[in-house]
């Protein structure tokens, strides 16, 4: 309506007003609705107005209020809280401030909403320079403001919050009676109906808890009062505020919180049941930001599985099926991947352990299955066939396979935002929001017809257990309580329960000697590297190090399994997977075995088992097998780069090659004829069975989706890859280093450039976490071994 309305011919003055009803309509919509789509529609039809300037003089402090308010509610519902919607907002009210110098209702209004988000901002960036701008805006406004005005009160509650975080900063704990007198001076002014007593109520409880900790953690003593008194207030906040409204939930957590810090003092019932409640309030809020039911629910569920409450488990499920909804393809690649390190990383195995203890082991699986590797279910969902649904419903799949791709090519490609300006970026952001409505809407549309009401959800252990019907699969939890392995024996069989003989923390140092040794002292840089690099010290043997983490794992995880799969050693060993979550994620499960300081070998895991990695056992279950009508190798090698050492041995690594393959089934890259260029690889990889890289691999730790292998004209990143749809049945060789090298920050995610290509649509991929000496006898091994499977 407001589109169609706008389209009309207008006086300046008429088009300006249209404007800012539209959007004031749009933003009353979400504000009681919670719908985002509406909020963004706002923000787009307030910055279309500034761009071609159809917001008059007249209007525009107004406007400039308005979409600084929109740019700062968007800002405080994502996940990550990125703070270009915030400094915009503040940049806004600034304008604002500059265009009036008289004492009116208007600047005080922008003063009072510039020194919040001033406080915002010190969040975010830890600049105090904010904070104290916001409280010098502030005191000028209480300067002229007479003192019984009616937002008097107003005034106050926010110096009260800059003040709280000012001296909260500096630590002066004889400063926070002064922001909790401000902040009660602010509640005493309004009437007990007033809505502004749920923000003050609410505001006032987190000064007292914050007085609360600060006894807790400087004074080694326990303030009971203040404790007390915060819980009075939220709950005061409370009982002004509908459930249905989306600011429910963060106060209804709050509460929670402050219920729980109580109970793990005093035990009492009454605090126990009253946390849960709040708890489970906040996630039923349906109206509120997903990014807050979430988090209220991550907090249930630990809070919960801490006391060995009931709940615990039904928390974990809400948490989980969040997850999607959190990193929602209406983002872009890069806001997908930073959503999932907003401390959602752990969650599924924590999940698992506890259904774990309650003996559900299918459960474990799913759970496990549904919260990792979320980032590569959703972009493989995109490309799910439809062949199916179009056979009953031909009209519903066209449509979900066009926004299926649409949706992939807009968000693979991301924002360009060092060349389009705010307007641009803004609408980039809205299509892909409304796409990602769309794509919901023709699910459901799908899942509402006979026999399709699974359709692209969480597999369930039925379906993922076809995974184990080409050997065992096992499948190793790390929690913060227990570690686990579950054994999928055969397709058909039940689960086999190990407990594991070790706790977290212990693997977790495992996988930090692990990577001490692949990057340390311990092993060549590189692979034109030879030597051992000296150490900062040589107190400790690496070698031994590494034979004693080595048998660690023989003797607490794998050797454990073997036995429970009564497996006997055998010169023909049977195939087994691993689907390592966490931090196993980074151990070599496949060299486990006792090795003596004289080279001799004792027990190891190869004399049992072939050991395959997966990253999910979805990835198992989703291998078509597909028959090959021609057989082509193509081999990258890329021995010199320009800031990289030189990898000697990649010429060996291709003469290999071509003892095993015919001239015309092989294709080279990096010869002088035919360089090794990132255009030319991305279009060849479609058509080949066998790929070998032999170049620089790097994983990027700050972000994992520009990891990428070095070729002649630059790097060829996870981004680039992942546009890929290979048809064929092939295998990939990275003969470089950190091909399988995760972000350890998202180790349950698995973006690496091994885990990229198996999403491209490769059956397996051979890649290393670290360097191997003699890789090139190693590669010349399995690719004897792999003709044999194509000739």
């Amino acid at each position: 309506m407001s589109r169609a309305g706008l389209r009309i011919p207008q006086s300046p003055s008429n088009r300006s007003s249209l404007i800012e009803f539209f959007a004031s309509a749009l933003l009353s919509h979400h504000s009681h609705s919670g719908r985002l789509t509406k909020l963004n529609e706002a923000i787009l039809l307030l910055l279309e107005g500034f761009r071609s300037d159809h917001i008059i003089h007249l209007h525009r402090f107004s406007a400039l209020l308005m979409l600084s308010s929109a740019l700062y509610t968007r800002y405080s519902m994502s996940v990550k809280n990125e703070s270009q919607d915030l400094d915009d907002a503040i940049s806004l009210l600034r304008e604002a401030l500059r265009m009036t110098s008289s004492h009116t209702e208007q600047l005080m209004a922008a003063s009072n909403n510039l020194a919040g988000l001033l406080s915002e901002r010190f969040h975010y960036s830890d600049d105090i320079s904010f904070l104290d701008e916001a409280i010098q805006v502030q005191r000028d406004v209480i300067s002229w403001l007479p003192p019984d005005h009616p937002n008097q009160s107003t005034a106050l509650s926010v110096l009260a919050t800059a003040t709280h975080e000012r001296y909260h900063h500096a630590l002066h704990a004889h400063h926070r009676p002064k922001c909790i007198a401000l902040q009660q001076q602010a509640v005493a002014l309004l009437p007990p109906k007033d809505g502004r007593q749920v923000v003050y109520q609410n505001n006032l409880s987190r000064y007292l808890y914050a007085r609360f900790l600060h006894y807790v953690q400087f004074l080694n003593s326990h303030n009971w009062e203040s404790l007390s008194d915060a819980i009075v207030a939220c709950r005061m906040s409370l009982q002004g505020i509908d459930p249905s409204n989306p600011n429910f939930a963060g106060i209804s957590n709050f509460l929670a919180q402050l219920l729980g810090h109580r109970y793990f003092h005093t035990k009492g019932s009454d605090d126990l049941h009253g946390t849960i409640d709040a708890f489970r309030a906040a996630v039923q809020c349906e109206s509120a930001p997903v990014s807050q039911r979430f988090y209220a629910s991550q907090l249930w569920a630990k809070f919960a599985d801490d006391n060995d409450h009931e709940s615990a488990l039904g928390a974990y499920v809400d948490a989980i099926r969040f997850l999607p909804r959190l990193a929602m393809l209406g983002l872009n690649i890069q806001s997908r991947q930073n959503v999932m390190t907003a401390g959602t990383d752990g969650l599924a195995r924590h999940a698992a352990a506890c259904a774990i203890r309650k003996d559900k082991y299918a459960l474990a699986i799913e759970l496990l299955e549904e919260g990792r590797a979320v980032f590569w279910s959703q972009a493989l969902h995109l490309r799910a066939p439809f062949d199916e649904l179009r056979l009953k419903a031909p009209d519903i799949a066209l449509d979900l396979e066009i926004i299926s791709k649409e949706l992939e090519r807009r968000s693979l490609h991301g924002f360009a935002h060092g060349h389009a300006d705010a307007l641009e970026i803004e609408r980039q952001s809205e299509d892909l929001r409304r796409l990602n409505d769309s794509w919901l809407k023709g699910l459901n549309l799908a899942r509402s017809i006979g026999g399709f009401e699974d359709f692209l959800l969480p597999k369930s252990f039925t379906s993922l257990r076809v995974a184990a019907a080409n050997g065992p699969v096992v499948v190793l939890n790390a929690s913060r309580s227990r570690c686990d392995a579950l054994i999928l024996k055969s397709a058909a069989g039940d689960i086999l329960h190990v407990p594991l003989p070790l706790f977290t923390p212990e693997t977790e140092r495992n996988t930090m000697k692990m990577r001490n040794l692949a990057v340390g002292s311990s092993v060549p840089q590189s692979r034109g590297d030879r030597r051992f690099r000296p150490g900062r010290s040589r107190s400790v043997d690496p070698e031994a190090q590494l034979r004693s983490l080595l048998a660690t794992l023989w003797t607490t995880v794998v050797e454990p399994v073997i036995r429970a799969l009564g497996m006997a050693k055998s010169s023909t060993p049977s195939r087994l997977w691993w689907c390592a979550t966490g931090p196993f994620s980074y151990l070599p499960l496949h060299a486990a075995g006792l090795y003596g300081v004289d080279g001799t070998v004792g027990e190891c895991v190869w004399d049992y088992v072939v050991s395959s990695y997966i990253p999910t056992l979805t990835s198992l279950v989703s291998q078509p097998s597909q028959n090959i009508d021609s057989f082509k190798v193509i081999a990258v090698i890329q021995p010199f780069r320009p800031g990289y050492e030189p990898l000697p041995y990649t010429g060996d690594e291709l003469h290999s090659i071509e003892v095993h393959v015919t001239e015309s089934c092989l294709v080279p890259y990096g010869l002088a004829d035919s360089p090794a260029i990132v255009a030319d690889i991305l279009s060849a990889l479609p058509n080949a069975n066998i790929v070998h890289f032999a170049c620089h691999g790097v994983q990027n730790s700050e972000n994992p989706l520009e990891s990428a292998l070095i070729l002649e004209d630059g790097p060829l990143k996870i981004t680039q890859l992942m546009e890929l749809s290979l048809k064929s049945e092939s295998l990939a060789f990275l003969s470089a280093c950190q091909t399988a090298s995760g972000d350890e920050t998202l180790p349950d995610e698995a973006i690496h450039l091994s885990a990229t290509l198996l999403f491209t649509g490769f059956r397996g991929v051979v890649g290393t976490m670290w360097y191997v000496h003699g890789l090139g006898l190693v590669q010349n091994k399995i690719t004897s071994r792999l003709l044999q499977v194509y000739s």
